[in-house]
């Protein structure tokens, strides 16, 4: 019988296998053996053209999610950090912590999602002095945008929101906000205060969520 490998780095961590015998896989059980090893992952996806499918959440949002469920400001520590941070400095228990942490993140569904079409007020805006859409990126400062549709998430107040901005159906930026209120906030410093929001019915917010974190 032919051996099924995980597909994914996110196949690998839910494996029983992974689980019961982290230490053979890492070298040493370890929160910080493990994060190095993702980092080599997606280092490997990233130098060979991989995109293996995320998991929903998306990754990226497990730092955020760790952030506050620490109630820690984000500054000096990645998510590894934080747990060991609260472990004691225990690298085996804050390893058991991360599955825990994991697991609970990975229960966040979207309860609503709302978009918006942007119109040519919100785009004139987006290109006056006052529109504020601009990253660094390789130490340059460039403008992101504009786009012309957004999306904003929500996650419930145990986690918070996202906001998606997208052109031709291709994602050109996401962000994440701890509140409703900060994410319209940052959205209508790049686009006004004109902004319609439509909410995407519930039978569709599930589509709809896979669409824009693809």
């Amino acid at each position: 019988m032919k051996k099924e490998y995980p597909k994914s780095i996110f196949e690998l961590i839910d494996s029983e296998n992974f689980r019961k015998r982290t230490g053979m896989y890492l070298g040493k059980s370890s929160i910080s053996k493990l994060a190095l090893f993702m980092n080599g992952y997606a280092t490997c996806e990233l130098f060979n053209g991989i995109k293996t499918k995320d998991i929903n959440p998306p990754f990226w949002l497990f730092y955020r999610w760790i952030c506050k469920y620490y109630n820690h400001d984000g500054s000096y520590y990645n998510w590894d950090g934080i747990i060991l941070q609260n472990c004691e400095n225990d690298e085996e228990k804050a390893l058991v912590i991360f599955f825990e942490r994991f697991d609970e993140f990975r229960k966040f569904k979207p309860i609503k999602i709302s978009k918006c079409q942007l119109d040519k007020k919100a785009i004139e805006f987006f290109y006056s002095h006052e529109g504020m859409s601009w990253r660094y990126v390789d130490g340059k400062r460039v403008r992101i945008g504009p786009a012309n549709e957004l999306y904003i998430v929500d996650y419930g107040e145990k986690f918070g929101n996202t906001i998606h901005h997208r052109i031709e159906n291709k994602s050109i930026f996401t962000d994440y906000y701890s509140t409703i209120e900060k994410t319209i906030e940052r959205v209508e410093m790049n686009y006004g205060k004109s902004l319609e929001w439509k909410e995407i019915p519930a039978s569709d917010i599930e589509k709809t969520y896979e669409k824009i974190n693809q």
